[in-house]
């Protein structure tokens, strides 16, 4: 499944957190309760790797942690730097 959602003019970073946030959302929609979050962002994977709630996070943020916390079949949620697993993937076959 896909989904599209029109965020208007924001933030390269914000554009991330909406599709970590809408992702999930629509997996636990339709009774999915296994997710992989996956982010090239270094910026959103710092933001959402924090423990707590803190008073600087934006409502975008607080939201996505709220939704991490859903009872989720997962030992943990992992945050993956694409860029580097794609760079380290090319180079185990440039070799």
């Amino acid at each position: 499944r896909s989904f599209a959602k029109n965020v208007g003019t924001c933030s390269v970073v914000d554009a991330e957190l909406w599709g970590v946030l809408e992702g999930p959302q629509q997996v636990w929609k339709i009774g999915g309760r296994k997710v992989f979050l996956e982010t090239d962002s270094m910026v959103v994977t710092r933001l959402l790797k924090a423990q707590q709630i803190g008073n600087d996070d934006t409502a975008l943020v607080r939201a996505i942690k709220r939704m991490l916390r859903l009872d989720w079949i997962a030992e943990e949620t992992m945050f993956i730097e694409k860029k580097i697993r794609l760079l380290q993937l090319w180079l185990s076959h440039n070799r």
